[in-house]
């Protein structure tokens, strides 16, 4: 039973965590903080690979063992070394939780399309989990969101009006991520359908209560 306590309680914080985030995004956006919506649209993505994990595990069948042991990196991992190190699990590798993404994605479009037999892995998640990382670290992207480089090779900072209009040239560009609410939604429920039996027994049945 700690397996099943461990999968609703992972959905319960993972789902609310991403609320905040999305709030976040969408706080920036409307703030015209060019700079700040890459931090949560970054985050926001991660949890969908954290689902979709969560997914994956549960249609691998895996034995009890083997599904909490796989199960715990999820759970209990964290980041990070030296002595503020929280913990000894070590957290799921965050491009692997998105490549699972990607491979749920490419199950949706077999399920869409049953002729397909040999459909290539879809991108999807990766590409724009790529696209908001690099303006989220101190890259080149991310410097030529607030300057660029003149004729004479010196990089000069851009006027703030400017910065701010970058959000109305750039956001139609990011229209994919406005499909993130409805990937959740429908990772959620292939995973009540798995754990329908448990997830029964809880109180509510929304997910995002």
């Amino acid at each position: 039973n700690h397996i099943h306590a461990w999968i609703q309680r992972t959905i319960s914080e993972t789902i609310l965590r991403s609320l905040y985030l999305r709030n976040a995004f969408v706080e920036s956006i409307n703030n015209r903080n060019a700079v700040g919506i890459f931090l949560p649209l970054k985050a926001w993505f991660e949890t969908v690979g954290a689902l979709a994990s969560i997914l994956d595990l549960l249609e691998r069948k895996l034995s009890p063992d083997d599904f909490s042991k796989e199960m715990k990196p999820l759970v209990l991992g964290n980041k990070g070394k030296g002595k503020f190190r929280v913990g000894t699990v070590e957290a799921k590798n965050v491009v692997t939780m998105m490549e699972k993404a990607d491979r749920y994605i490419t199950k949706i479009k077999k399920e869409i399309d049953k002729n397909q037999k040999d459909i290539p892995i879809d991108t999807f998640f990766t590409d724009y989990y790529d696209i908001a990382s690099n303006p989220s670290h101190p890259s080149f992207d991310a410097y030529e969101i607030v300057g660029s480089l003149k004729d004479d090779g010196i990089w000069q900072g851009k006027e703030p009006e400017e910065i701010k209009n970058t959000i109305v040239t750039d956001i139609p560009s990011y229209g994919g991520l406005l499909m993130t609410p409805l990937f959740i939604d429908d990772i959620c429920r292939k995973i009540f359908k798995l754990e329908g039996d448990y997830f029964s027994k809880l109180k509510s049945k929304k997910y995002f209560d």
